[in-house]
């Protein structure tokens, strides 16, 4: 995949984590209704409280359902990162960068040993 692909897929997944977001927010709305409803329904007695108990409980499921997608979704700096980590990787500084620390992590060591 290009980078220009990479790019496009991490707008991407980023709406897809905002949306998520707002649908969370929007579910707030039902379920407030519906729990003042329920609340209404249950001082004046009524028997059928189905309908509201069916919005409240869909509306909390779905809310659970988009947070929890919502939480494994990166953002983007996270998706930025893990692109550059990868181009890194590939590149071959992280074996020099590893080969320079564990030579000056030597010499300390035998500097230690020194003493």
């Amino acid at each position: 995949m290009t980078a220009a692909t990479y790019l496009y897929l991490i707008s991407l997944i980023n709406n897809f984590r905002e949306s998520f977001h707002y649908l969370m927010i929007l579910l707030v709305i039902p379920i407030v209704i519906s729990g003042v409803t329920i609340l209404i329904w249950h001082i004046e007695e009524i028997k059928d409280k189905s309908k509201p108990n069916f919005w409240l409980k869909s509306s909390i499921v779905s809310v659970f359902i988009a947070s929890f997608i919502s939480c494994f979704l990166p953002s983007e700096k996270t998706m930025y990162l893990m692109i550059g980590a990868n181009y890194l990787e590939k590149s071959g500084i992280p074996t020099k960068v590893e080969q320079v620390i564990n030579k000056k992590l030597n010499e300390y060591l035998l500097e230690e040993v020194k003493k």
